[in-house]
């Protein structure tokens, strides 16, 4: 029988991480082990994970770097699948496990990934980018760029040749993903595999994450020069946001989102492009 790992990692979710450990625990499927890191939570959030059956390890923030804590953590798993469960990433029913790791058993599968559906309180631009990123699957990008792993599964054996990358600070997920794709594996998106899983971030908040995703596009993929202008880059696709979240407020009967689109579009779309622009600098071509 294939062994399972959950892998989690945790920083100050005592609000919600209890919610998600009590879902994993009531899935049909339990022969799992999980491995949590958890980096310097001050917060109660690791007395609710000593609750539960796992492995602990504890790390300052000093010492977290997003591909070495999944490398650290994967190598003390037995686990022939991988599964990556965010602390606040809830399942959704009992059956959430065994359709997320369902496709693994097919050669050709590197890695899959499920739906996550907004929380309660999510705003109303959070709430449109969910619907977009985790809706039908037909996404212009998804086949060439797009994975979670927030809620995702890979291989082991693909991970033993291609480890996470632990020059990134961002987008490592993504990084590998898309390294797994250019070997011809596929990436599977399982709608029925879902969580709750969203997070309202302020504006500078939305700024440090877009600059760090930025840098590492930079780092990741090929860019010709007009892809990589500012123009296609951040202007258009901040138009093009805008637009959408006016339309997209205006059917929920709201103006909260029409107010803050353009406040939060910009900070995305400009810290994306000032992060990528640093990127550049220290990685001319794709590292």
């Amino acid at each position: 029988m294939l062994r399972i790992s959950v892998i989690m990692r945790s920083y100050n979710n005592a609000g919600v991480i209890e919610e998600t450990l009590t879902a994993l625990f009531a899935q049909r499927l339990r022969n799992f082990e999980l491995i949590n890191v958890d980096s310097g939570s001050t917060d109660g959030t690791v007395g609710i994970i000593k609750k539960f059956n796992s492995t602990l390890i504890q790390i300052p923030p000093s010492e977290y770097k997003p591909g070495r804590v999944l490398n650290r953590a994967i190598e003390k798993s037995q686990g022939d699948w991988l599964v990556f469960l965010n602390s606040d990433a809830t399942p959704v029913g009992t059956r959430w496990l065994e359709a997320l790791i369902a496709p693994l058993g097919h050669s050709k599968v590197a890695a899959t990934f499920g739906c996550q559906r907004p929380r309660k309180d999510a705003r109303p631009g959070v709430r449109r980018d969910y619907q977009r990123a985790f809706g039908n699957g037909n996404h212009p990008e998804w086949k060439r760029y797009f994975f979670s792993l927030a809620n995702s599964a890979i291989r082991r054996d693909l991970w033993e040749v291609h480890p996470f990358s632990e020059a990134l600070q961002f987008s490592e997920d993504v990084e590998w993903a898309f390294r797994a794709r250019k070997a011809h594996l596929c990436v599977e998106y399982v709608p029925e595999a879902c969580v709750v899983h969203s997070h309202n971030y302020t504006v500078p908040e939305t700024w440090r994450r877009f600059v760090g995703e930025g840098e590492a596009d930079a780092k990741i993929f090929p860019w010709s020069a007009w892809r990589g202008s500012f123009l296609r880059y951040a202007l258009l696709p901040y138009f093009a946001d805008v637009i959408r979240d006016m339309a997209f407020s205006l059917s929920l009967g709201t103006v909260r989102g029409m107010v803050e689109s353009p406040i939060y579009r910009a900070a995305e779309k400009y810290g994306r492009y000032w992060g990528f622009r640093k990127g550049k600098r220290q990685c001319p071509s794709p590292c």
